[in-house]
Formats: structure tokens, sequence, C-alpha cells
């Protein structure tokens, strides 16, 4: 929630009102530990206190005395951090105006955290990896994300429209531009979706555009753009160290790309799939295009051997193809007719395998 200075210097209604919830509180405490106090107190004097810029950090730390010779920095998520002495109580002042994420480096550690507009106090202790957060006040994005972290690590995002319901309900924040991410790395070749998430930022004149994620969104636009692959314009690596063009062949209807990686489970268990229907693929004229992100051409003619697999592989220098067609999660397979026209994208081959055996 944010505040206005105006109303925090002027509003003496509001300030006494703050004054008697606060003396509820204290009133509360009895012997509860005094940091608790010390925490409501300088969220009341930040209240007060005139705040040129927009946003004010209190950060709060638990053990600082162990690390007396280390810095804190925070900034704008992407910005350059401001830096200063590790100490029990630092204070950090942000010109944004808009909710979003900001960077914290502690001690060595950093952290990402969704941020409001608006004083807020963040209580935590430096560990041996990491920054862990007891509470933050007044930020009920810090809590949105990690009830969505917790709903995607849990499996309850388990469908595309989990992830467009979610992305919906904070199109006004930073935390769907994320979401789009999380999405992306499991449905980027679901189109119905990609383009239902593209319309909600075509469409909403409230969508939040503020943030570095917003490259998710340059990625959904990306892949909802690319329609056709000009197949004789592929140049690739072949296992044996050597660059060609695909050469587009008469014979072929359609071009099956297998985007994927040695050490990859469900890339070697569509493989076999893959392999028990070379002769069904072979006789619907599909040429398949394995496209391998790994780096030792070693590792990938190693399993191809020891599984006799007849179809082409290729190495992706650099990630180079990867990175041009947006692909982020494996397998990734792009079937394209003979003149290069996408028919279908998906991330398991049974949908390429449903696809092809229902052809006329």
């Amino acid at each position: 929630m944010g505040y206005s200075n105006a109303l925090m210097l002027y509003d003496f209604d509001h300030i006494a009102e703050i004054r008697y919830s606060v003396t509820n509180e204290l009133l509360k405490l009895n012997y509860k530990d005094m940091r608790t106090l010390f925490t409501i107190l300088i969220l009341v004097l930040i209240r007060f206190q005139i705040v040129q810029s927009q946003t004010s950090i209190t950060l709060i730390i638990t053990n600082a005395d162990d690390f007396k010779n280390k810095e804190i920095g925070v900034s704008e998520y992407g910005l350059e951090p401001k830096f200063q002495p590790v100490k029990d109580t630092s204070y950090f002042h942000l010109d944004n105006k808009e909710p979003t994420f900001y960077s914290f480096y502690i001690a060595d550690r950093n952290f990402k955290i969704c941020l409001s507009q608006g004083p807020v106090i963040i209580r935590g202790a430096i560990e041996s990896e990491q920054f862990v957060v007891d509470t933050v006040i007044n930020a009920p994005l810090y809590y949105e994300r990690a009830r969505f972290i917790h709903m995607v690590s849990n499996g309850e995002a388990n469908g595309p429209e989990h992830y467009l319901q979610y992305i919906k309900s904070n199109i006004a924040n930073p935390l769907a531009l994320e979401a789009i991410g999380a999405f992306l790395f499991t449905f980027q070749n679901n189109r119905e979706y990609v383009d239902a998430i593209y319309s909600l930022y075509e469409n909403d004149e409230k969508a939040y555009k503020g943030s570095p994620d917003i490259r998710n969104f340059e990625r959904l636009s990306k892949i909802r753009n690319l329609k056709h692959i000009d197949i004789d314009k592929l140049s690739l690596i072949n296992l044996k160290g050597a660059r060609s063009l695909i050469e587009r062949r008469e014979d072929t209807d359609y071009y099956l790309i297998d985007f994927w990686f040695v050490n990859c489970p469900p890339c070697v268990s569509d493989h076999i799939e893959i392999m028990k229907d070379f002769q069904v693929l072979k006789g619907r004229n599909v040429r398949i295009l394995g496209v391998s992100i790994d780096k030792n051409p070693l590792d990938v003619q190693s399993y191809v051997d020891k599984h006799n697999y007849p179809w082409e592989q290729y190495l992706d220098e650099n990630h180079s193809l990867t990175s041009q067609f947006s692909i982020s999660s494996f397998p990734s397979y792009i079937l394209l007719n003979s003149d290069g026209k996408i028919i279908l994208s998906s991330n398991q081959y049974k949908d390429i395998k449903s696809y092809i055996r229902n052809l006329k």
C-alpha cells in the first residue's frame, strides 16, 4: 500500500487513529521480544517522516554482529545497488513510483523480492548460503509471490489455465511478468495459451510493463510470431564438427525438429518412442532432425551409437538456434510441412505422434 506524505503530516484524525491502534498493540505486547516493539516503532516513525523517495526500506538483521566487515546493497532489479555497512538496522530510500522487484546483496549473498510502493520493513538473518527472511511488513506482493512459488513447486499449477488465471489476476504488477517466464518453461509450445496471455497485455491498459522481466513478454511475442522456418537456410554443425545447410528434399513432406540433450530424462524417454515409430514416420515422409544442445559432440555420438538411432543429429552451437526460436524447455518439437510452415509444436512426442498418425 502506498502512502501520501501530505496525509502523513496533516491528517490529524488519521494520526490519532494510528496512535490509538499502536497504543493497543503496545498493551498487547506485554513481555514479548523487544525487537517486535522496535519494529512497530520504526513503522510508525516511517509513516510520519518526510520521505522524498516513493519507497523506503528498513532492513533489520538479527545477527548483524557476525558480519560487521560486510556490506548491504539494495537496488531496483537490474540496476546498480547502493551499498552500506551491515548493521542491526539499515535504511534505504529509492525513487521508484511503482511496485517492482528489488535485488538485495547482503554479505556476499543475494535475493530477489517484490515490494509495493511505500514504507517496508524486512526482518531476517544472514545464513551460510542466503539471507533468510523472517517477516516482511507492508509488502503484500512479497507474500503473493511466495504463494505462487509454493503453488508451482508443489505441482498445483499443473496446467496452462492456472498460469493464465494467475497472470490475469496480477496483470497490474510485476508478478505477472515473472509468471510468464514460469509458464513458458513448461508450456511454451501451447499456442492457444500463448495467444491468450499475449492478448492480456495487448488489450489491458493497466498491464504492467515496467520491469526487466518484460523480456518474458517479449519471448512470448517472439514464440507467437514464429510461424515459418526456412529449412534450407538452417545452418547446423554435424557430429563430426562440419557446418552445413539443411537441404530441402523433394521426397520429404514433413520435417520434425527435435531439440534435446543427453542428460534430459524426458528426451531419452521420447527417443525410445520415436525409434519404435521410425518406420511409420519414414512411411509418412517425415524427416527427423535432432538438434542437441550438448557441448561435447562425443557425448552425443556415444549416446546415438549406443541406441542405434538412425535419424540425423546436429549440434546447436552456442545455443544459437534455441535462442532464435526462444526454446527453453526440453524436449521441444517443431513439426513443419514441406514449405517450412509450423504445423505443430509441443514438448511431448506423443502430441506429434498423434498428429502424424491421423494424417490422411
